[in-house]
């Protein structure tokens, strides 16, 4: 009996909404525009469920914020919104103490009224949430127009714990969500919040944390936009990570460096981290597309060729693993994926190596 009292708790969370988003009316109407943002030090709290109970995470929570803060700047770039990172980065907080004072004291104002958000979220379009005139005591030029705050938090199930889900009737997936609020920077007040729920595991799977950031954003306007876009689907959006196969081209024009680069340094060791490409897509410098095998042609093979692609940090694709696709169309793919060349990903003066999946698409078509 308890088991199926269990299993039913966990039927109808998984049938809750696993999106709500938030705009203030004259935010979603027009009479309140936003351009320039500033990104508040992303916070993630990852924990481990074990038979014991939960455990910290602590190094892979601090692992994931910069990914994390990496995909939702492609998505705010995306709606034509210009994101400063740098502002209040952990390298900016630890050269000032007072600085990382005033920080923590606005975001923990901020968590205060998260409470209030999360149970009546709603309320968000109404204007009703606001954390007052803390964003005064921020060193923020005058063409700042809103704070960006995130959340997020993940349970990873280890192999026991699912095992013991399974016999108990209890959840046996990783979960994880995500949390966006976009706050005036002169007011306080709370102009658009999102909670998105990730199913899987947030530190490995990029794509899935890039998709469900884009739903979080589904409902904020464009830069200067009033009415909301409309849902587009990731399979057919234009992005370089999907390419049709066709005889071998090279792109040689250099890409606009995002904002979210910083291009000034590089340390002497790489750090790796998952993005979707869709965050790289900006600081593609060449690309080639793969020639279709004449005999995979003849013998009408088409598919997609999925591959994890591993980019050093000079920009070099350093690594390429096909992880499906039809056999015969995984060499022109991986020839092809080899000769791509992208601007050095580095923040804050930190190289990074990158981790992404890329696919190629060989279809029959003319």
């Amino acid at each position: 009996m308890r088991s199926k009292v269990a299993f039913l708790i966990v039927a109808l969370l998984w049938a809750s909404p696993s999106l709500a988003q938030s705009a203030r009316s004259d935010l979603k109407s027009g009479k309140k525009h936003i351009h320039s943002i500033v990104l508040m030090p992303v916070q993630v709290s990852l924990s481990r469920m074990t038979l014991k109970g939960p455990e910290a995470m602590m190094e892979e929570s601090r692992n994931t914020e910069i990914p994390l803060a990496l995909e939702i700047a492609a998505g705010l770039r995306n709606l034509g919104y210009d994101l400063d990172q740098a502002a209040f980065s952990l390298e900016a907080l630890a050269k000032d103490d007072y600085l990382r004072s005033t920080v923590d004291d606005v975001q923990k104002r901020f968590d205060g009224e998260l409470q209030q958000i999360q149970r009546k979220s709603k309320d968000v379009r109404k204007g009703r949430f606001s954390i007052g005139d803390e964003v005064a005591k921020l060193p923020l030029s005058d063409d700042v127009d809103a704070l960006l705050f995130v959340r997020a938090g993940a349970r990873m199930l280890t192999p026991n714990r699912k095992a013991f889900g399974y016999f108990a009737g209890a959840s046996v997936w990783d979960t994880a969500f995500i949390e966006l609020a976009v706050v005036d920077a002169k007011t306080g007040d709370v102009l658009y919040f999102a909670k998105s729920r990730v199913e899987g595991n947030i530190t490995y799977d990029s794509e899935r944390v890039a998709t469900r950031v884009e739903r979080a954003l589904l409902h904020l306007p464009h830069a200067g936009a009033v009415a909301p876009r409309a849902p587009e689907s990731r399979s057919t959006s234009p992005d370089a990570s999907t390419i049709a196969a066709a005889p071998g081209t090279a792109s040689d024009s250099p890409a606009p460096l995002p904002a979210i680069v910083d291009a000034a340094g590089q340390g002497p060791h790489a750090r790796r981290i998952r993005v979707s490409h869709a965050v790289l897509k900006g600081m593609l410098v060449r690309s080639v597309r793969p020639e279709y095998p004449g005999i995979a042609s003849t013998n009408f093979v088409h598919g997609d060729v999925v591959m994890r692609v591993v980019i050093d940090s000079q920009g070099r694709v350093a690594e390429v693993k096909a992880t499906s696709g039809p056999i015969q169309l995984i060499p022109a793919a991986t020839s092809a994926m080899k000769q791509w060349r992208y601007r050095p990903v580095t923040l804050n003066g930190q190289a990074f190596e990158v981790e992404t999946e890329i696919t190629f698409a060989f279809g029959l078509g003319p």
